[in-house]
């Protein structure tokens, strides 16, 4: 159920910040995303991480969750939160 919280976040975000974040997929709490260009990928991790959020980067242009497997729905709403917040920054 946390996955599906986290990966119906993903697409929500996608539906509204369809340039920024790109191609949401994930099987349960491991999800990822594309975002335009790996520069624009970069700075995202940064606004992340000084909001206190960890994720990954991956290839070219995604960014990956591998969450413990003490995540809950909690925290997924907390990082789909941040994320609102640093996606409104681009």
């Amino acid at each position: 159920k946390t996955g599906d919280v986290l990966l119906n976040g993903l697409k929500d975000l996608n539906k509204k910040y369809s340039q920024l974040i790109l191609n949401p997929r994930g099987r349960g709490t491991f999800c990822a995303f594309d975002m335009p260009n790996a520069s624009v990928r970069d700075k995202f991790l940064v606004h992340m991480r000084n909001a206190g959020i960890q994720m990954g980067s991956c290839g070219d242009v995604a960014i990956r969750f591998r969450p413990a497997l003490i995540f809950t729905e909690k925290h997924a709403n907390i990082v789909l939160d941040k994320m609102t917040e640093v996606a409104k920054k681009f």
